[in-house]
């Protein structure tokens, strides 16, 4: 008999599966999941907290406001960020400092250059009827720099560090 006619073809061994997977793997898997949740919640949370001031900039770049209609939105614009209480009783050149004062200070000088005079238009006869891209330029950058507010990365004691 002829010996080579006993042996059998060679199979290979049934591959070897990928599940269950290692628990590392499960591990990493679930952390991705996690961060991706995050970035869309943190995402959705940048978009609504700068909505208000989106559609202000949207207002007023359509430059058809006229001055009266400008410091509107730009009031309203600033009440949706900061204290109302603060804002809703603030016109004319109060409202100018107030609204200043709320620029980080590199970004003060422009603001106050493109809208010196409007404050005092506006109470002049047919200012209503104006159209000053100088101040819509001069919004449009506030509205950029100022809103939403920085928050403070630490607290500060108003009465001068004593307790």
């Amino acid at each position: 008999m002829d010996p080579l006619a006993q042996l059998q073809d060679i199979t290979t061994p049934e591959p070897i599966s990928q599940f269950p997977m290692a628990i590392g793997w499960w591990i990493l898997l679930t952390l991705i999941c996690l961060i991706i949740v995050v970035l869309i919640r943190q995402f959705k949370k940048y978009q609504a907290l700068r909505k208000t001031q989106k559609v202000a900039i949207k207002q007023i770049s359509k430059n058809l406001t006229n001055l009266a209609e400008t410091i509107r939105i730009l009031k309203t614009a600033a009440m949706a960020y900061l204290p109302r209480n603060e804002i809703a009783a603030l016109s004319g050149q109060q409202l100018a400092d107030y609204l200043t004062s709320k620029l980080p200070e590199k970004n003060q000088q422009a603001f106050i250059d493109n809208s010196a005079n409007v404050w005092q238009q506006l109470y002049q006869k047919d200012a209503s009827e104006q159209i000053d891209n100088n101040f819509n330029q001069a919004a449009i950058h506030w509205l950029k720099n100022a809103l939403p507010p920085k928050k403070l990365s630490t607290a500060t004691n108003k009465t001068g560090g004593q307790s």
